[in-house]
């Protein structure tokens, strides 16, 4: 599990056939900074006292079946689940840190867990919506069936437990045709979710995780030298896949492009504790960010924009949650140019919000502009062309070009802001810049970064016909 995610700090469960066991994880130097720090850099800390509960899925199965037609052993056996739990949570120690208002974050792992992550999915619905504002009357399924990263709230792990734990276990495997759930599976699902429900009554869940890894997993990652453990996963992954492709970037191209993007990326957005999580996924982005380019043109944002998805090359990379895999989905579909021939990536939008959209939209986009200026040395192109990107923050809200709507949700302004790019083009004439190819793409990057005029419908996104977080200026000098 650790080596499944980038930092996890919060209670774990792992349901096995015979046992349910509960334990947390954390950092040591998690309490006086649980959101914006790196990851950890120490070793994680859980539980000395980690509780073993008789509610294993096979087990609890069976007992449940000894309480057909008796709704009183039923009742009993739940309160006796919630009992138990009750007594394994202070046994636990579990520290006071991890848990904030709307309760703790979960990490679950085990079959029978997953098997609930799954079907979440299932009944996770996308509808594609068309340029011409028709929604199509056909569901997508969930856009990335990888069950390691999913994530559910409590509530919503609340509505589906509630939903199938008291269903008939052989009603379910006539009814259910679920991916990666089998048949003896779905006839645990009622069990599973007898547990959950119980054990919510005692635990309040704000957030679910579910993770691919076990103990072999973790008993692997415990052999690990503590460098190796302390270095991002998702980073090792994808240097370890360019390494040996001929497209991919010097460490000294690598390094000047990295500069150049952070001083036109708002520092905002490259904060720790950013929920989009650029200050990784950029590095990733970059790292990736030429691959494509060598494919016929009308198939390079196809190809990049699946990529972390569960039909790319990076489907296995660890340190991703499904929010991240998007997000990296769309920079690399807009630097590639941000045409997708696929209903998929409506689906993949929709994850992310029309917020994080735009940003994922401006990165890609500045990329995009980068690596054309020379696509086989961009690090010493874009010193060697002298073009400048400066980044300007409005002073004032009466600038209505930069202005913003109210955010779509209560805690997502401090996540959003307006800003500015003006890209600055030197006095000496330099041929890279000159290219029409260049120019168009730098010269339309403001249209190209703003929300479509059918995405501004107010009845279906929310959101203000003025909204514009980026806005993008040429300088000549």
């Amino acid at each position: 599990m650790l080596g499944s995610f980038y930092k996890v700090n919060g209670l774990t469960m792992d349901l096995g056939g015979g046992s349910c066991e509960l334990s947390y994880v954390t950092s040591n130097n998690l309490a006086s900074s649980p959101l914006s720090s790196p990851r950890p850099a120490k070793r994680l800390k859980t539980s000395s006292s980690p509780v073993s509960l008789p509610y294993g899925a096979a087990i609890l199965r069976k007992r449940l079946l000894k309480c057909d037609d008796h709704p009183k052993r039923k009742k009993k056996l739940y309160q006796e689940i919630i009992d138990q739990v009750t007594i394994a949570k202070s046994t636990t120690n579990i520290p006071g840190h991890l848990k904030d208002h709307d309760g703790y974050t979960l990490y679950m792992s085990g079959g029978g867990f997953r098997a609930l992550g799954y079907l979440s999915m299932a009944f996770t619905n996308h509808t594609s919506v068309s340029n011409h504002q028709v929604k199509t009357q056909k569901k997508m399924t969930y856009p990335i069936p990888i069950i390691s990263g999913y994530s559910m709230t409590g509530d919503e792990l609340i509505k589906l437990v509630d939903q199938f734990k008291d269903r008939d276990p052989e009603d379910l495997v006539n009814e259910l045709k679920v991916f990666r759930i089998s048949k003896r599976r779905t006839r645990m699902i009622p069990a599973t979710c007898f547990l959950v429900s119980a054990i919510m009554k005692v635990i309040k869940i704000k957030q679910i995780y579910f993770s691919e890894g076990g103990a072999r997993q973790g008993i692997c990652y415990h052999m690990l030298p503590v460098s190796e453990q302390l270095k991002d996963p998702l980073l090792e992954g994808v240097k370890s896949h360019v390494s040996h492709l001929p497209h991919a970037l010097s460490k000294t191209d690598f390094d000047t492009v990295f500069k150049v993007l952070k001083d036109a990326i708002p520092p905002l957005y490259l904060s720790p504790d950013h929920p989009l999580q650029l200050h990784r996924l950029i590095p990733a982005a970059l790292h990736l960010a030429n691959l494509t380019t060598h494919y016929p043109k009308e198939t390079r944002a196809f190809v990049a924009f699946h990529m972390p998805l569960a039909s790319g090359p990076l489907a296995n990379i660890p340190g991703l949650l499904h929010s991240e895999r998007a997000i990296l989905a769309l920079i690399l579909a807009y630097r590639q140019g941000g045409e997708v021939p696929d209903p998929a990536f409506n689906a993949i939008e929709d994850m992310i919000g029309k917020y994080g959209v735009a940003v994922c939209k401006y990165v890609g986009r500045l990329m995009e502009i980068i690596f054309l200026i020379s696509p086989r040395q961009p690090g010493l192109a874009l010193l060697e062309s002298g073009i400048q990107f400066k980044l300007i923050r409005p002073e004032s809200s009466d600038e209505e070009d930069y202005s913003i709507s109210p955010p779509v949700t209560p805690n997502s302004q401090q996540f959003y802001s307006a800003s500015t790019l003006q890209i600055i083009f030197p006095s000496k004439h330099s041929f890279m810049l000159e290219a029409p190819a260049v120019i168009s793409v730098i010269e339309t990057m403001d249209k190209k970064i703003q929300p479509k005029k059918f995405e501004l419908d107010q009845e279906i996104q929310g959101l203000d016909s003025k909204v514009k977080l980026f806005s993008v200026s040429i300088v000549r000098s």
